[in-house]
């Protein structure tokens, strides 16, 4: 990307402030414009001391911050080194670009360990004031990631046509963060302006393809956002989370998910190495390097995209490698779609799932991350990759028609029989009949499985308790209600609609830790404000698949019914009004506006 240069006043400030040092900003500009002309400023805004015109929409973790005269977002810790799971809007006030003829986004940044997490400009024409539920145009192009705090990089992007003569448009800077690893993203001096700024991107280079890859060199930087082939040598591996410190020249004594390749077999600089990863399947068989100790050395052929790993420029949702002339995974180069192997049988249901080999082909049928509606498949479990029975309680393993490991199926993070957390390593294994209940995606366009929050639906046979319950969608009544106050819909009716508004009772019985509603849902009590409940067909209920999550917009509904502030809600009935629809990746209720307890009506009236 070609940088642009400020005027020589922004230059004298920028040389006497760095990113890290916390001076006091001589002044904080706020000079918003309206109007189109050639002179126009829509938005100046330094950051200097304020956000300015500029309010932070925080759905989960830390909040964007004024830090280093700058607008500051990060999940990072640095007093304890930890990571706060966050996700966290700087939305603009609303720009009238009616009578504009053309207009640009401009601002310095650094952006540092952005390894993981989302670092994102964003644009719309529909602000909602609730940046979950506003459809946002990503803009972001490539961002440069930086390798100290005082050497800020100059942004510039042309407001996209479709957005120019609108009358309500605003923008708005998303940042995410995990538990384990967050980018820090600084920014300052942004102006929003009537004219055009020329785009100039990095020339893409040569390679890339099968015939001609890329070499380690060239993925680690100039091919980096490409998605192609590369070539190097097996070099080594990861230990750790430090790619620095970590990098390790030798085969591993256990299994790991990465590998390094280098220009040369007796490479051991790390600097001069890629990091690739290696996803769950064909590929980590194949190439993980316990397992697979005469690979050290040998030249290999890679194929995915090209984006930060551990840091640095690496590979990532690796799906195809050539090794000693064999093709390992699916062929990008090829047209036709893999056909799973054997018979294709049953349709979905309950009373007749979907084998293993038609589960493969409806999900390779589907569109990259598009989750299908939950179904039944059936199989016999082939390989188990890990069991965790602490906090998350799931499980990935496989399925196959024949319980062998050719043609398996990846269930990934699904939960014990009847959608409860597993407790023990022996709960499942090899060679267990099973009836999967859950929705199928095929991740990154690569790579088929069962997505996670499954359930075992029948184990060996058996359901839970030895019965027919239905898994993960209801609490084992037929949906009830019609969405008025006087006969609410039952937490079945509400998992069974979308897109309707309406009342919905259930019992308040807990809340989501983070943004995965199958592994974050707790049934306690917080121990610190939340914007969200669960809430179940009974007040003792622990499974996850019976219950929904409601959303607390801020006001009189998250005063009143915020667990963190009000604990003797725990376990109360409620009616609740608000609009049936996704929440956490499952139906819930969102935009909740009232509701009732203890008899007493909270927020609006919808009814008057």
């Amino acid at each position: 990307m070609k940088k642009i240069f400020n005027l020589l006043s922004t230059a004298i400030i920028a040389f006497g402030i760095s990113a890290c040092s916390d001076v006091p900003a001589p002044y904080d500009i706020n000079d918003s414009g309206t109007g189109g002309g050639d002179n126009s400023t829509y938005i100046n805004e330094s950051f200097a001391s304020s956000f300015g015109s500029f309010t932070v929409k925080t759905v989960k973790g830390i909040d964007w911050v004024i830090d280093f005269s700058t607008a500051k977002a990060s999940g990072y810790n640095n007093s304890d080194k930890t990571n706060t799971e966050s996700d966290s809007y700087l939305v603009s006030k609303t720009i009238d670009l009616s009578e504009s003829t053309g207009a640009y986004i401009e601002f310095d940044y650094i952006l540092r360990y952005a390894s993981s997490g989302t670092n994102k400009l964003l644009i719309t024409d529909n602000y909602t004031n609730d940046p979950t539920t506003t459809t946002w145009t990503d803009i972001t192009g490539k961002l440069t990631e930086g390798s100290d705090w005082t050497t800020f990089e100059s942004y510039a992007k042309n407001i996209p046509a479709e957005f120019i003569g609108k009358k309500a448009v605003n923008i708005a800077f998303h940042y995410t963060a995990s538990s384990s690893n967050s980018a820090t993203w600084e920014v300052k001096n942004l102006k929003v302006k009537e004219g055009k700024v020329e785009e100039t991107e990095e020339p893409v280079p040569d390679g890339g393809t099968r015939d001609n890859p890329f070499d380690v060199a060239t993925a680690k930087s100039a091919a980096q956002g490409q998605t192609g082939w590369v070539k190097g040598y097996i070099v080594g591996w990861v230990d750790g989370q430090s790619y620095s410190e970590g990098a390790k020249f030798s085969v591993p004594t256990e299994a790991q998910t990465e590998i390094l390749i280098a220009p040369t077999a007796d490479e051991t600089n790390a600097d001069n190495c890629m990091p690739v990863q290696l996803p769950v399947g064909d590929i980590r068989t194949a190439l993980e390097l316990s397992k697979n100790t005469g690979l050290y050395k040998k030249e290999v052929l890679l194929y995915g995209s090209l984006e930060k790993y551990f840091g640095q420029g690496g590979l990532k949702s690796t799906s195809a490698a050539v090794i000693d002339g064999n093709l390992v995974g699916k062929d990008p180069d090829s047209t036709t779609p893999d056909v799973p192997a054997g018979e294709q049988k049953g349709d979905g249901t309950k009373e007749s799932p979907y084998n293993v080999a038609k589960a493969q082909a409806i999900t390779i049928a589907l569109a990259a991350d598009v989750a299908s509606e939950k179904v039944y498949i059936s199989g016999t479990i082939s390989e188990i990759k890990n069991i965790d029975t602490g906090q998350y309680g799931n499980a990935e393993y496989y399925i196959s028609d024949d319980g062998t490991t050719n043609n398996q199926f990846l269930v990934y993070r699904g939960f014990s029989l009847g959608g409860k957390k597993f407790t023990s390593a022996n709960e499942i294994k090899v060679g267990d009949k099973v009836v999967i209940y859950g929705s199928l995606i095929n991740f990154k366009g690569n790579t088929p499985e069962v997505t996670t929050g499954s359930t075992i639906y029948s184990l060996n046979g058996k359901t839970e308790g030895g019965g027919t319950e239905e898994p993960g969608g209801g609490d084992n009544v037929d949906p009830t209600g019609d969405g008025s106050r006087n006969n609410p819909f039952n937490i079945s009716a509400a998992q069974a609609t979308d897109g309707k508004t309406g009342w919905v009772k259930g019992y308040i019985v807990g809340w989501v830790d983070g943004t995965k509603y199958s592994e974050g849902t707790k049934f306690d009590i917080p121990t610190e404000a939340q914007t969200e409940i669960v809430i179940a067909p009974t007040a003792t209920e622990t499974n996850v698949n019976k219950c929904i999550p409601v959303q607390l917009p801020k006001g009189d509904i998250r005063t009143s019914l915020d667990l963190f502030a009000n604990p003797g809600i725990h376990k109360k009935e409620v009616l609740l009004y608000g609009k049936i629809t996704k929440y956490f990746g499952v139906m819930g209720l969102k935009e909740t506006s009232a509701a009732v307890i203890d008899g007493k009506l909270i927020g609006t009236d919808p009814d008057k």
